[in-house]
């Protein structure tokens, strides 16, 4: 049930879509930004530029480094399930004050069999203080041409305005500072009629030397995100991520076996890295200002939410099974469609620990419960607040991986809920559906009808009726619904689904 009702909040606050979008800026594919455009940033002090002659000496000796910066990029690339190929020469050349550096003509094999046509990028390289570190300005080529396997034109990525530089680090193969501001990213599929405009974006990234490791903060952000196929519209005013790097091993190598396992997906691969490389992240996601309209038989459901974050901070990611806090919350939910605007949450605040998790393979298992029972984790969620004109739901639950119990964990719960009839028959008549929404399995309606029947009367926190569970799930899988025994009915609904 748990999983059925993430899905369904997830696809009105635009989860999936919207926080997949700064993806390609976090650490996993920072070398992309060699991809990127040029902007005049000074020198930081620790990499202040030196007034060494630039001769073929020293385009000699770059090379190399670059050409490893171009394959670690390939190796990103090909952990998110893209194959880079090239074309021609690597050149190196001395220009006045800088290196001139031509990539090879670069193409992309996407997921889907999409071929991107990138073509040779230009990238000017200063020497550091550092004899490892280069200040560099790259331009990217635009349009970018995308074509299916009969050669077709079935979309493109283009870019406005275009303005990028950072300290390269030749040793970590990779960048240590970035600075990156980007307008009109317009990317068209024609394939499945989509479009994603991002008027503009930017990059910023700033890790320090901490022993052997990284540590600092990067930043994306967008303004007047937008994203459209033929049923659905999104938009977001503002979409900011923001990630504070801890003990960052950005020399690591490529583990070939965990890409495979993230497969195509950027937000699993982001996390797989992250998970090998680095010992903790403290992440914050925030939209502000979004909007959604879906075209449901031929009549528009339009609504929008004020602004949504979530809030995550991990340690012991290394160690393979992390622990910390989370937060998501929401607020200024609101719809023209009346059906839409009583069961749009107006607010949602849900807050908690966990222990034990297993990040990367949380993103690819089929089920929570998957990864929660290998690995015995914990999940304690301290408080539950989705408040809609039409319902409400607050509590709290505490739940632990159990791969012996029946149903695979043990813990207990508390909810009280607010207008469970209504909500319960809007499922059940396909009021999601009706609203562009997921379908509810028949499995998941018919558990909150008998669980309804099983309810206290109470009041919830603004005073209002509502009915109050407490639950209990045992080692043995014995269940407990306000002190009657409820493992026949659990039994009966599981073989339901």
């Amino acid at each position: 049930m748990l999983k059925t009702a993430t899905r369904l909040l997830a696809r009105p606050l635009f989860a999936a879509r919207l926080f997949a979008v700064p993806l390609f800026l976090s650490p996993a594919f920072l070398t992309p930004a060699l991809l990127a455009p040029m902007l005049a940033l000074p020198a930081a002090p620790a990499y202040a530029a030196v007034a060494a002659s630039i001769d073929q000496a020293g385009a000699t000796a770059l090379k190399p480094g670059i050409a490893g910066a171009l394959d670690a990029l390939a190796a990103s690339l090909q952990g998110a399930g893209i194959q880079m190929l090239r074309t021609g020469d690597l050149m190196v050349e001395p220009a006045g004050s800088y290196y001139a550096i031509t990539t090879p003509s670069i193409v992309l094999k996407m997921p889907g069999g999409i071929t991107r046509t990138v073509g040779m990028v230009a990238i000017n390289a200063i020497p550091t203080t550092d004899p490892s570190i280069y200040k560099v300005a790259v331009a990217l080529p635009t349009p970018m041409l995308d074509t299916d396997a009969a050669g077709k034109n079935v979309g493109s990525l283009s870019l406005g305005r275009q303005a990028m530089n950072g300290f390269l680090n030749l040793k970590a193969l990779n960048f240590t500072e970035l600075n990156a501001n980007y307008s009109e990213v317009r990317f068209v599929n024609a394939t499945t009629n989509t479009e994603m405009l991002l008027p503009q974006a930017s990059v910023t990234l700033r890790l320090a030397p901490n022993g052997a490791s990284w540590s600092g903060p990067l930043e994306a952000a967008v303004n007047n995100f937008a994203w459209r196929d033929a049923k659905q519209r999104y938009s977001a005013g503002t979409l900011t991520v923001q990630v504070n790097l801890d003990q960052m091993n950005l020399a690591a190598r490529k583990d070939k076996a965990a890409d495979e396992a993230a497969g195509s997906n950027l937000l699993t691969a982001f996390a797989a890295y992250l998970a090998r490389n680095a010992e903790g992240a403290d992440v914050t996601v925030t939209a502000r200002n979004l909007a959604f309209e879906s075209t449901v038989a031929g009549t528009a459901q339009t609504g929008s939410i004020a602004s949504a974050s979530f809030q995550t901070t991990l340690t012991g990611l290394k160690s393979g099974l992390a622990g910390g806090n989370f937060a998501f919350a929401s607020s200024g939910g609101t719809s023209a469609s009346p059906a839409m605007a009583r069961f749009l949450p107006s607010v949602s605040d849900i807050r908690g620990t966990v222990a034990k998790l297993d990040v990367p393979a949380l993103l690819t298992a089929d089920t929570m419960g998957e990864t929660f029972r290998k690995n015995t984790t914990a999940l304690d969620v301290q408080a539950i607040k989705i408040d809609a004109p039409a319902y409400g739901i607050f509590g709290n639950t505490r739940l632990t991986g159990n791969a012996r119990a029946p149903l695979g964990l043990t813990g207990d719960g508390s909810l009280t809920i607010r207008g469970m009839p209504e909500l319960t028959s809007w499922l059940g008549s396909g009021g999601p559906q009706a609203m562009g929404m997921p379908a509810v399995p028949p499995a998941f309606v018919a558990a909150l009808a008998m669980f309804q029947m099983a309810g206290l009367p109470a009041t919830d926190p603004n005073g209002q009726p509502a009915l109050k569970f407490d639950m209990s799930f045992a080692a043995d899988g014995k269940i407990v619904l306000n002190n009657a025994d409820i493992s026949g009915l659990a039994e009966s609904l599981k073989a339901k689904k």
